[in-house]
Formats: structure tokens, sequence, C-alpha cells
């Protein structure tokens, strides 16, 4: 079995132990109309903190294995050729940058949701709350779309004699990304 399956099993279970969950509680609590309005919240919330955690340990972002059955679904060669991505620092740099980015967004975005049912009337709450949906969404897809071109274009034109042994981590390639063009690599941190 693969990783990529392991991965998409375990989604699964979280996404279907998540809908009990919430019918539980809905169940619970009579049907009430804030926990009916909040219940896709807590799911965005658990998965944004996810993407911050697996940002910082783990073996990879949760994102990366997102992206990978997004971009080679069930296709072996495909698979193994964007876990080839990994093994480059400006990749892995960027992996971790869109998935703390995400984490914080998606949590975010959970917030927010709850405190608009908490203060608006149902019928209010159903018309905004698309619409916030989509700002947050638009703007982390817009993000991803944005820092993914930037370090394409930016990673090939740093001077590798510049790249700190090791490749370099993810903060020194996001500078790296966000310098002047004349500039593009960050200063290498003097030889002790």
């Amino acid at each position: 079995m693969t990783a990529s399956n392991d991965f998409g099993k375990l989604v699964l279970r979280v996404v279907l132990g998540a809908l009990i969950l919430i019918h539980g509680i809905s169940k619970i609590t009579g049907g009430n109309a804030f926990v009916l309005k909040v219940r896709d919240s807590g799911f965005t919330f658990l998965f944004g903190v996810a993407s911050i955690v697996t940002t910082f340990v783990g073996r990879r972002p949760v994102t990366f294995y997102i992206g990978r059955v997004l971009s080679a679904g069930s296709d072996a060669r495909r698979a193994a050729l964007y876990d080839q991505l990994w093994e480059t620092a400006p990749a892995r740099a960027t992996f971790r940058a869109i998935s703390l980015v995400w984490g914080i967004g998606l949590a975010c975005e959970a917030a927010t949701r709850v405190v608009l049912a908490a203060e608006l009337s149902t019928k209010s709450f159903l018309a905004v709350s698309p619409v916030v949906g989509f700002v947050y969404l638009g703007t982390l897809g817009a993000f991803t779309f944005w820092l993914v071109e930037r370090s394409r274009a930016r990673a090939s034109l740093v001077d590798p004699a510049s790249v700190p042994e090791g490749g370099g981590g993810t903060w020194w390639w996001l500078r790296a990304y966000f310098r002047p063009l004349g500039a593009v690599a960050p200063e290498r941190p003097p030889e002790v």
C-alpha cells in the first residue's frame, strides 16, 4: 500500500469521524441553530491546526500530501516525481510556507464563522457565510499560486555558492524569494 493511499484513508476517517461527531452534537443539542451554523467550522479549524502542526512536526506538511493527491492522483509515476520535489530545499521551503499560511488562514476562517454565527441571525449568517469562505479560500489559493510561481522564478536565480550548507532552511529561501531581483540570495552567514 502506498503512502498516498494511507493518507487518503486517514483523511476519509477524519472526515467521517468529524461528520459523526457533528451529527451527534447536533442531536444532543436538539438541532440548535448555532451548532448547525458552525458545524463545518470545527473541521476547518482542526485541518488548519493540523497544517500548522505538520509544518513544524512530522516528516512532511499535510498540504504536501494533499498537493500530491491533487497533482498525481493514482498515477504512481507522477506521485514519484512529486515526491522528488521534497528533496530540493526551495521546494521544502515553499511547501512549509504554504502549509503554515493555509493553517493560519483556515483557523482564522473558522473563528470568523463562529463569531458570525454567534452575532448574526440564521438568515444573515447564511447570506454572509459563503462570502467569508470565498474571501478566505480565494485569498489562500491566490497566495499559493503566487508563492509557487515566485519560488520557481527566484530559486533558479540563486547563486549555488551562496546557499548555506545543507541547502538552506525555510526562512533562508523565503528571504531569497522576497529580496529585490538584483539581490536574490540572502547573505550567507559568516564562517566561524
